[in-house]
């Protein structure tokens, strides 16, 4: 009977060993990770309609083990192809069975270093729409989710200006640009974070030089923008029109006092009379939708 039941005993511990390494999805090797991903629903990118990432668009993957970057398989890059997946070659790899916590951010940087950190110059560059996004899983579940809770989101803010023709003026074609001041223009995204930094640098200006403008109406080019504190409340404009210069203040909408924020964007409606600069409309908008804000102007 001792016998019998020893190889019972045998068997049995045979049968759990040979289902442990059924189920265990390293088994045969390393392990690819996935990923679905989409963008906050009232924040978003390039799309024409603004909802979801489009193709070629490229991803930036930094996995992170204990709160440690993982050097060995860092910045791995993601590409969104015409069939609605991200791919990669090559991928990440699960070697073990620890949590690994997924940083994703947009656009994916090749040059990005072990630190992490991507520096910012808005004034040189003010069309770049940072995102990022977080989620951590193990080789058991190795398809990670960036989407609702965890889905893209901005990391910059949004800055949009409507000039209008005004009293005694017919058409904008005397427009040469404008400059907006009281901002700071350089700084950092970490991708392991996901968090902006600014340099101790002063508030600066930003020229933007309008071309073309035929019509009454011209909205300009978007500014991506460093969200950051702004003590005064307010952004200095100048309107260079017909060799002359117009000056008002931007004040900033009740919903974000003395701060632009990541993910709104702030849009002015600014009428350009003979004699002064009127802000009619101030509204934070498209990405993050706050109720409409009437703005004013203080002319200097």
């Amino acid at each position: 009977m001792k016998n019998i039941y020893l190889a019972a005993g045998v068997l049995l511990s045979f049968a759990a060993c040979t289902n442990d390494g059924m189920n265990d999805p390293l088994a045969d090797g390393p392990v690819a990770m996935t990923f679905t991903a989409g963008i906050d629903a009232v924040a978003t990118r390039v799309s024409s309609d603004g909802t979801a990432f489009t193709a070629d668009d490229k991803v930036g993957i930094v996995p992170m083990k204990g709160g440690d970057v993982e050097t060995g398989q860092f910045n791995v890059l993601y590409t969104y192809g015409s069939d609605n997946q991200f791919t990669a070659n090559p991928p990440y790899w699960f070697q073990d069975h620890g949590t690994v916590t997924f940083n994703a951010y947009y656009p994916y940087n090749a040059e990005l270093l072990k630190d992490g950190v991507i520096n910012i110059d808005t004034e040189k560059n003010y069309k770049t729409d940072y995102l990022f996004a977080s989620n951590a899983t193990t080789v058991d579940n190795p398809t990670v989710s960036f989407t609702d809770d965890n889905a893209f989101e901005h990391v910059m803010s949004k800055f949009t200006l409507t000039l209008e023709a005004g009293d005694g003026i017919s058409n904008l074609q005397a427009l040469t640009g404008y400059t907006l001041g009281d901002i700071k223009l350089k700084g950092s995204l970490d991708v392991t974070t996901g968090k902006i930094g600014l340099t101790d640098d002063a508030a600066e200006k930003m020229e933007m030089t309008v071309t073309g403008p035929t019509g009454a109406t011209i909205t300009c080019e978007p500014l991506i923008l460093l969200p950051q504190d702004i003590d005064s409340d307010k952004l200095s404009l100048t309107v260079h029109y017909n060799e002359q210069d117009y000056h008002a203040e931007l004040h900033l909408p009740a919903q974000t006092p003395h701060k632009l924020l990541a993910g709104y964007h702030y849009h002015y409606t600014v009428k350009i009379s003979n004699t002064a600069l009127e802000i009619t409309n101030a509204s934070i908008e498209g990405w993050t939708k706050l109720e409409e804000y009437d703005g004013e102007a203080t002319l200097q």
